[in-house]
């Protein structure tokens, strides 16, 4: 870097490091410097986009996503995550566009078919779950909520009557408590079991008992067999 602080590689791989370790203002620093060395640094306008949506500043990371787009349209990375920070402001619309056109270049991208699903269920469009079932195959959201191991047939929405179904949750406790109130409901389709499967020590047992269905629900902690549904 000393020797040659006017190359836009050594300013990138300067920023990468500093990133890496989480030196995000700095980072933004050297790959500002980068792109002004190359203005046609793809990878740079990426990366800078990356650090400033990770300090908040969303509307300058889409400027440099727009301006990673603008050199290479076909970027899935700049895409992507230029509709995660337009969803960060709110702007549903805009970012389902981005997410739908990722798919477009790569029809099994899991990750931003979970994306596209929960900006639709943002919007109150619930067909948005359909995308949402990519979850099982996102990386990203496998790091952070992996699955009840439960080697069971997924429920369909078809009949449960006499039949036993296995309610598990995902996603943490907040997940948990939203979809509580499901569980009485699911219990009284069911006319047989509703076996929930919620981590230990949650309050959703508590939060059931108020809404009526600890009744009707039995509480469990390991993998079982029947029918599994979320």
């Amino acid at each position: 870097m000393e020797q040659r602080p006017a190359e836009p590689a050594f300013q990138f791989n300067l920023g990468l490091a500093q990133q890496t370790s989480g030196e995000l203002e700095l980072a933004a620093t050297a790959y500002r410097q980068a792109v002004k060395l190359n203005p046609a640094y793809r990878k740079a306008w990426e990366n800078l986009g990356v650090v400033l949506q990770d300090q908040q500043q969303h509307d300058e990371a889409i400027a440099a996503y727009r301006r990673a787009l603008v050199l290479d349209a076909g970027s899935v990375l700049a895409r992507q995550n230029l509709g995660n920070a337009l969803r960060a402001l709110g702007r549903l619309q805009e970012a389902e566009a981005e997410y739908r056109a990722v798919l477009d270049l790569q029809p099994l991208q899991a990750d931003a078919a979970v994306q596209l699903g929960a900006t639709r269920l943002m919007r109150g469009d619930f067909s948005g779950w359909d995308d949402y079932e990519w979850r099982y195959w996102s990386s990203e959201s496998l790091a952070g909520s992996l699955p009840w191991p439960m080697p069971l047939p997924k429920w369909d929405g078809g009949d449960l009557a006499g039949r036993t179904i296995h309610l598990y949750g995902e996603q943490g406790i907040g997940d948990e408590i939203m979809f509580a109130s499901c569980v009485a409901h699911m219990a009284r389709r069911s006319a047989g079991e509703a076996v929930v499967r919620a981590a230990p020590g949650t309050a959703v047992r508590q939060i059931i008992s108020r809404r009526g269905g600890s009744g009707q629900a039995t509480w469990r902690t390991g993998a079982a067999a029947g029918a599994a549904g979320k």
